[in-house]
């Protein structure tokens, strides 16, 4: 017999993520700051699926041949369009950074001395800045620390950036015709 609605979803986490299966592990027990400790699905075609769900295992132990550790998650599926077998993503929300500072991806320089992002000054010069770098989000990377907010950055052409070099910015549009707030 297989059950449907509400439906059980098996994934993994990576060993090395400890602190994504120490917040899953705190959203089980309740003890998360938060309190908000969804789990969301992406669906083959990528879209996302309108349930949320809740993750309610996760394995003691690390899998030793895979390097990863079990977790599941249980999701309402009234129109059952979540079938058994099928293959999804499983999206974790294990923190929430109301205030998080976020660069795109391309904006982050890393050579020897770590990572920085090129802030430009209001003569038009780019400055070497180096930040600490937080988590990947779907918009880009958070800052961590080293950065203000409202600081125009270097966000294409950092192969020809150097400390001190004179640099032309114009606003960084978005897909939606948005500003992010850096300049490029």
């Amino acid at each position: 017999m297989i059950q449907l609605h509400p439906i059980h979803v098996r994934f993994a986490l990576p060993e090395d993520d400890a602190l994504a299966r120490q917040r899953a592990e705190a959203a089980l027990s309740g003890e998360s700051p938060n309190g908000n400790h969804a789990a969301r699905l992406i669906l083959p075609d990528g879209g996302l699926y309108a349930e949320a769900g809740k993750v309610d295992f996760t394995d003691s132990s690390v899998d030793p041949q895979t390097g990863t550790v079990r977790a599941r998650a249980v999701f309402p599926n009234p129109e059952r369009r979540i079938r058994p077998g099928q293959f999804v993503r499983v999206r974790l929300q294990t923190q929430t950074l109301p205030q998080a500072l976020v660069v795109p991806e391309r904006a982050i320089a890393t050579d020897q001395r770590g990572e920085a992002v090129y802030v430009i000054d209001d003569e038009g010069t780019a400055h070497r800045r180096s930040v600490g770098l937080g988590p990947s989000v779907a918009q880009g990377r958070v800052i961590g620390d080293g950065l203000s907010a409202g600081a125009r950055i270097v966000v294409d052409g950092l192969v020809s950036v150097r400390d001190g070099t004179a640099v032309q910015a114009e606003p960084l549009q978005t897909a939606a015709s948005g500003s992010v707030g850096g300049d490029s």
